[in-house]
């Protein structure tokens, strides 16, 4: 039972006193026509209100259901709180399909968690009845029936729609939380929607398999029909495991199946992402292909386990253990004790779940048993053994190929300054184990080994590496508080108050600008242009793979420039970055010096260079020093 809070509730009582709010007038409204009469006074809580109006007049005693309603808007003492539950429960009781069409709305209210209109009720009445007539013991293999399941999934829709938005009586902190999160979840979604990522990314580990080519075929019907994931619905329910898929859905991530939406996928978290037709597409395709991935190799491994005599069916704990097994695989990793904050953590982190599913994935052949275990160490061995194959090919083809696992680009196609990453997200994990493990790291852009935790000065520490790795996973709105108290972007641009026009050509691109968009128009720049190289990293964006154009350090930039040819481009370069603030004064100087004197690229000599110079012994550094 929601009340109101005590400043509606005080208007509430001063509008019916006053006669602003005529209950007589009220009944002869209909449902919307009361909405908008009870928004004057309630805002928001308007539709709450008349859903308890119309919940009384559905009493045969009227008037007795008006005073109801009122007290219990206003707010009861204990007592008569007491005795309007025990009202309530009585006429539960009493409640059926068979008596009056409209005292359904009380049962669904229960059933549903929500309020209802009588109109709704109705609806819901004949829907139940359509699914009622064709379940009947008479009409044989009602089951297998395809009129029943088409019925049955309409009704489900409808009561999924009936979800009522109706805000609860909360604290203001807690409302302000609750909307940081929906805001943090939207923000989310436009980064990383608009496009249909989800086999190259979360279902990686099973790409080449009958389930992915399926699931893959079938995505673009996912995303253009919103009837095409009913009929995969229905398929779920009609199947002869659907009793086990139903018993492990949440481990198996499965988000549209049952009564309910059991959960949403961390990229498309927020209910406010139905309002944006595009991403309602996008979710439709990304949604669609991980349920039908998830659910078919699910069940398939079953079945076969079945077929060869081992009664999986039977075994609860392993069935729950190979669907989070098969979840991790697909990008859908468990919180553990952390599951009751997974949308708290979104908030900060980009996608709990998505890095704890990589993390397993690496551990799952370790610390799983069984079927579980089986299935974990084929997905991993999948997902490398294919992408040394697809390295390999690369490499035939001309592309440098990274195998240093402790080099950033580790498990990358290199091709001039872009990276792609087709190994489904898992190769900066297996980085930061290796970094860790050997205590040293490999730059990815001169080659140079660092040992971690040396004596030198300002050497770079393993804390260093571990939290430069944690705060690259933080969402939009953490990443860009970030950004801001470190005094500039990833970028090197300087963002401080002083200079509006460069802090909010930041924030659009941070906060609008989708990664799919971002990715091909820094592999256009980056690439001088190269039409057939943006286009090749645009669809392997557009389907998951990871896309990053690496424009480097400005140094590095004038170093390529002279290297090319281009001496006035490299003058340019220098003075937009110093006036950008890119670069220190006595950098821009020396090179601004080496410039004028045109001297070639490998006679450029930069001491500062703090890569180079923390890599050499400490009695070198001193001597240059």
């Amino acid at each position: 039972m929601i009340c109101l809070p005590e400043k509606y509730a005080n208007t509430f009582l001063n509008a019916l006193k006053t006669g602003k709010i005529n209950p007589d007038e009220m009944i002869k409204m209909t449902s919307e026509q009361r909405r908008k009469y009870l928004a004057r006074f309630l805002g928001e809580y308007a539709k709450f209100a008349n859903a308890e109006f119309e919940s009384k007049l559905l009493l045969k005693n009227q008037k007795r259901g008006l005073v109801a309603w009122a007290k219990r808007m206003a707010g009861l003492k204990e007592y008569e709180r007491k005795d309007i539950i025990n009202k309530i429960k009585k006429l539960d009781k009493a409640l059926n399909p068979t008596e009056q069409e409209q005292f359904l709305a009380d049962i669904a209210e229960k059933r549903l968690g929500v309020q209802i209109s009588y109109e709704e009720a109705q609806k819901l009445v004949k829907l139940t009845q359509k699914v009622e007539a064709l379940k009947k013991p008479e009409l044989k293999e009602w089951q297998q029936s395809d009129a029943y399941w088409k019925a049955r999934q309409e009704l489900v829709k409808f009561a999924r729609e009936l979800k009522a938005e109706i805000p609860p009586a909360i604290s203001k902190i807690t409302a302000v939380r609750k909307r940081l999160a929906d805001y943090v979840s939207v923000q989310r979604a436009i980064k990383v929607g608009f496009d249909l990522s989800a086999p190259l990314r979360q279902g990686r580990a099973y790409l080449g398999t009958r389930e992915w080519n399926g699931a893959f075929r079938r995505m673009f019907k996912y995303a253009k029909d919103p009837l095409a994931m009913d009929e995969l619905e229905i398929k779920m329910m009609r199947s002869k495991y659907a009793e086990q898929v139903l018993q492990v859905k949440r481990e198996l991530g499965l988000t549209s199946l049952g009564e309910t939406f059991t959960q949403r996928e961390e990229d498309f978290a927020s209910k406010l992402i139905d309002k944006i037709p595009v991403l309602r597409a996008s979710e439709r395709a990304f949604v669609g292909f991980l349920n039908d991935l998830r659910f078919h190799r699910f069940v398939n491994i079953i079945d076969r386990l079945e077929k060869s005599g081992i009664k999986i069916t039977e075994d609860k704990e392993a069935l729950k253990a190979l669907a989070k097994t098969i979840g991790a695989a697909s990008g859908r990793g468990t919180l553990g004790s952390a599951e009751g904050a997974a949308r708290s953590l979104a908030t900060v982190l980009f996608s709990p779940r998505w890095v704890a599913s990589r993390i397993q994935l690496l551990l799952n052949p370790l610390v799983k048993t069984g079927e579980a275990r089986k299935e974990a160490i084929r997905a991993l061995a999948r997902l490398a053994g294919t992408s040394a194959a697809i390295l390999g090919m690369a490499k035939m083809a001309g592309a440098d190929v990274e195998i240093d696992p402790r080099s950033s680009d580790f498990g990358k196609i290199k091709i001039g300054k872009v990276r792609i990453d087709i190994t489904g997200g898992l190769a900066p994990y297996i980085t930061l184990m290796v970094r860790l493990a050997t205590m040293s790291s490999k730059s990815s852009t001169t080659g140079v080994i660092t040992i971690l935790n040396s004596n030198a000065y300002n050497a770079t520490t393993a804390y260093d590496v571990a939290l430069n790795f944690i705060t690259n996973k933080t969402a939009p709105l953490p990443s860009i508080a970030r950004d801001y108290l470190r005094g500039k972007s990833w970028e090197g641009e300087k963002l401080t108050m002083d200079k509006p026009k460069v802090l909010a050509k930041y924030l659009a691109r941070e906060l609008f600008e989708p990664l799919l968009v971002a990715d091909a128009l820094d592999t256009y720049r980056d690439s001088s242009g190269n039409v057939l190289l943006t286009a090749g990293a645009f669809t392997g964006s557009l389907f998951g793979a990871g896309v990053i154009s690496y424009k480097g350090s400005v140094k590095q930039q004038v170093k390529e420039l002279y290297r090319d040819g281009e001496d006035e481009d490299a003058k340019q370069l220098l003075e937009d970055a110093y006036t950008a603030e890119k670069i220190s004064k006595y950098s821009y100087e020396k090179l601004k010096k080496q410039l004028e004197s045109d001297k070639p690229n490998k006679e450029i000599d930069l001491p500062n260079d703090i890569i180079y110079f923390k890599s050499l012994p400490y009695e070198i550094q001193l001597k240059q020093l």
